[in-house]
């Protein structure tokens, strides 16, 4: 439930942070209950502003997102609001009417307006387009071919269950179907979850946020993730790990901790230790 509440809570913030529909909505619905009593979907005007009002509030927020379960956040409570079809339905009754009898006879006027709405659909056009995954910076995919051409020589004829940086395992299944992830791409890309209510183990998650936290390396530990080095060992024997890439500006400690269980090659890569077992 606090998980709930706190997403409910900063829910407003982070849906309106990378767009402006939502702001759009509100201006939207202002105008038409302005103009309430001129029109006929009064029915369907109450709805829209009570279920808005609803998932913007965080405690009516957070009842419709256990209603629809714990896998659902707090953007997704949105779709109880007709918030395109209103907003699509107050621009109709402004053009249509108020424009319309304000610019009845100035033609100047209707020109200008007709530019405007055509420059907001042309800046519009891309709205609705899924946003370019975001590849983790870093090695190119030539580079990661080359690594895991080593890492089957260091393993001949066994199944690899490869641990490494994001960076090098976004490329691995484009050269080699044959090797097994710890975790896929689902793990930093979340959108590729979607309608999935498959989740990976907390532990799991955790190893992701070490291998990939910069802070662990320069400060001694871990500013972000809530597992030890141990943990990670013990975690990696529970998935049976036998391949780990590790950066050289790791920890002297962490890495004598992963020592007990593998054999560490510092001359195969350039930047990063491989472990193998």
């Amino acid at each position: 439930m606090t998980e709930l509440l706190k997403n409910a809570w900063l829910g407003w913030r982070d849906m309106t942070t990378p767009g402006k529909l939502a702001g759009v909505w509100l201006v939207a619905l202002c105008y038409l209950l302005y103009h309430r009593k001129k029109l006929r979907q009064t029915s369907l005007l109450l709805y829209a502003a009570v279920s808005t009002a609803a998932v913007i509030l965080p405690v009516t927020a957070v009842l419709l997102m256990l209603y629809q379960t714990r896998f659902y956040d707090y953007e997704w409570i949105w779709s109880a609001v007709p918030a395109t079809a209103m907003t699509a339905f107050a621009a109709t009754v402004f053009v249509t009417e108020d424009l319309k009898e304000r610019l009845k006879e100035s033609r100047t006027g209707q020109a200008v307006v007709l530019l405007l709405l055509l420059g907001m659909l042309f800046l519009a056009g891309g709205a609705g387009s899924p946003k370019p995954t975001k590849e983790p910076a870093g090695l190119s995919g030539p580079e990661v071919s080359k690594m895991l051409t080593t890492i089957h020589e260091k393993l001949p004829d066994t199944t690899v269950r490869l641990w490494a940086p994001s960076e090098i395992l976004t490329h691995v299944r484009e050269y080699d179907g044959s090797i097994l992830l710890l975790y896929g791409r689902n793990m930093w890309d979340a959108h590729l979850n979607a309608y999935s209510y498959d989740t990976y183990p907390d532990n799991m998650q955790e190893m992701y946020v070490w291998m990939q936290d910069p802070y662990r390396w320069m400060e001694g530990r871990s500013l972000i993730a809530e597992i030890s080095d141990e943990e990670c060992l013990q975690a990696a024997r529970e998935y049976d790990v036998n391949c780990i890439l590790l950066p050289k500006t790791i920890r002297a400690e962490a890495l004598c901790v992963f020592s007990e269980d593998y054999t560490i090659d510092e001359d195969s890569f350039v930047e990063y230790f491989l472990l193998t077992k």
